[in-house]
């Protein structure tokens, strides 16, 4: 049993919350982690954006009613999206798989929803450390193709690039490469 597992934000992305559950966890390494939520060491399991059996794992391990599997499948995890011109009943038996752990996707998906890069909105991120006092992955962002937050209207960042961009900063310039770390992250 957990003795702790957040609540999904709106609009947060499944992954966001394992995430925020890591932080909060203390665990020193993300083995640790998955071990306690899965079962397992490997990263795999959350790796997607899509649910999985992980989901219910997690469920498992908290008080009945707490996390309902089906609507964390449908509301944080690009399932929706994916899948929003299949039958009801395609759907349904997808959302079943899933959930066992057995998926099984009946469409070949391209290259792009199995990314591990993610975007963000930095207008969303400072309303939600307002908010929240923290910040989180939001789903609407990882659609494929969104290149624009929806609410503000502004460019979505990726994440990696600006890792990256930031990496080489530092080489140079230290205190330059922390400033800009805590502005865009925090």
């Amino acid at each position: 049993m957990l003795p702790y597992f957040p609540v999904p934000y709106p609009d947060e992305l499944w992954y966001s919350t394992l995430c925020r559950y890591h932080v909060r966890s203390g665990n020193i390494n993300t083995a640790t982690t998955f071990q306690e939520l899965f079962e397992s060491r490997k990263e795999e399991t959350y790796s997607c954006l899509l649910p999985d059996g992980g989901i219910r794992k997690v469920a498992a391990q908290l008080p009945v009613g707490t996390l309902d599997v089906d609507e964390i499948a449908r509301k944080h995890t690009l399932f929706s999206y994916v899948f929003r011109f299949q039958t009801l009943e395609t759907k349904q038996k997808l959302l079943c798989q899933a959930k066992n752990g057995d998926i099984k996707y009946l469409v070949k998906l391209p290259k792009q929803y199995w990314s591990r890069s993610l975007k963000y909105c930095p207008v969303c991120m400072k309303e939600d450390l307002g908010k929240y006092g923290e910040t989180y992955w939001h789903l609407s962002h990882q659609i494929p193709s969104a290149t624009i937050c929806t609410k503000h209207r502004c460019r979505l960042l990726n994440y990696s690039q600006i890792v990256k961009k930031h990496r080489k900063k530092k080489r140079r310039n230290k205190k330059y490469y922390v400033h800009v770390v805590i502005n865009h992250y925090h």
